[in-house]
């Protein structure tokens, strides 16, 4: 008797493992609508604005940005918390969600900007499991 409980334990065991590694699949990111603007009070400094689609089945952080085309200018991930802006050490991207980087909340903030920017450039944005993702990001004014 005690052995068919341990037996049965066991499978128990077993397929609860094979279920949570099924279900924990791969993030897929796709950034839509990105605009870099830069600000009209600070010199140097620019926000990025953006929406993050995982379309996969795994979740992802956002851990860092750059742009590409300025290795010097400093990149941070910022949010606003009870009104202040404070600089955050990641933006949890889960499963088939949608994380909408924005004016007065979740956004990129870039210090060390140059005074002329081209129409367009691209910011690189490092997630904890895909990656670097390269983002074409449209130059705009607010």
């Amino acid at each position: 008797m005690q052995r068919r409980v341990l037996w049965s334990k066991g499978i128990l065991l077993l397929i609860v493992f094979i279920l949570f590694a099924c279900t924990k699949g791969k993030p897929e990111i796709i950034v839509k609508g990105a605009t870099l603007i830069p600000s009209p009070k600070m010199k140097g400094v620019a926000s990025a604005f953006m929406f993050i689609v995982n379309e996969g089945d795994g979740s992802d952080k956002l851990i860092g940005c750059a742009i590409k085309e300025y290795p010097s200018v400093r990149g941070e991930l910022h949010d606003m918390i009870k009104g202040k802006m404070t600089r955050v050490l990641e933006i949890s991207v889960p499963p088939k969600e949608t994380v909408a980087l924005k004016a007065g909340g979740l956004h990129l903030m870039f210090f060390g900007v140059p005074d002329s920017l081209p129409k367009e450039v691209t910011v690189l944005l490092r997630f904890e499991k895909s990656g670097t993702v390269e983002v074409k990001t449209q130059v705009g004014t607010l």
